[in-house]
């Protein structure tokens, strides 16, 4: 397993979808014939108009949202994996970390492809996996940590030494709808987000809750849409 293996692979897989303007490997760690390392990947959209993207179309009636989803959209982009690999014989076989109670789990064998879309669009949310693999990364707590991971480093890294994201407290309504709590450890302290993720067929869509703010008694979330840049915006 080389650099040189890992970048063929996302450029195969990848450069018919994404602009790649980076790729990364970072914390090679290994013991005998295993090894676990991240790799990042940096790019943008080939599609340069925000306004013919469904799911930025849908919000156009919230001018504040709608014009945060573009910014977005026309920013770099990041993806951040998190990888074991096995040799078996002369042949690497990849595994992918996944955040689980009490620590990790490696699910796969998996490939590249897995990541990606069945069939592309650039109308789901950008970094958003296929919804129409059958692999445990088409889950939701996937998708949305997949976006949530890139969209808070971006616009908090100017200002925190970002060293863990996680989603805790995950509670699924079904297979296309959760609420969770969104943790960022920075160098100085803890920011925390409750949060809720719902999946359509525009793809993801996040909300804030905003039960209590004013000082108001908390009786319970009430939820409203948001974005990273809004939502790490408040007081």
């Amino acid at each position: 397993m080389t650099v040189n293996y890992m970048d063929s692979k996302f450029h195969q897989v990848y450069d018919p979808h994404y602009d790649i303007q980076e790729l990364t490997l970072s914390n090679w760690q290994q013991n005998g014939n295993e090894a676990t390392f991240f790799y990042t990947m940096t790019y943008l959209h080939y599609n340069r108009d925000p306004s013919k993207v469904a799911y930025i179309q849908s919000v156009k009636d919230d001018p504040e949202l709608y014009e945060s989803r573009c910014k977005d959209y026309l920013a770099l982009q990041t993806s951040n994996y998190a990888f074991k690999v096995i040799w078996e014989g002369d042949s690497p076989v990849l595994y992918y970390e996944v955040d689980v109670e009490g620590g990790v789990e490696y699910h796969g064998p998996i490939t590249i492809d897995d990541f990606v879309m069945g069939s592309h669009s650039e109308d789901t949310a950008p970094s958003e996996p296929s919804q129409q693999q059958t692999t445990h990364f088409t889950s939701l707590d996937f998708q949305a940590g997949d976006y949530l991971s890139g969209a808070f480093s971006r616009v908090l890294s100017p200002y925190y030494d970002i060293t863990e994201q996680a989603m805790t407290e995950w509670t699924p309504a079904g297979e296309d709808e959760a609420t969770f709590l969104y943790v960022i450890t920075h160098a100085t302290g803890q920011l925390s987000y409750p949060m809720k993720v719902i999946r359509d067929e525009n793809g993801l869509t996040f909300y804030r809750d905003i039960g209590g703010i004013g000082g108001g008694e908390y009786t319970g979330p009430e939820w409203v849409p948001t974005d990273v840049q809004s939502l790490v915006m408040l007081p």
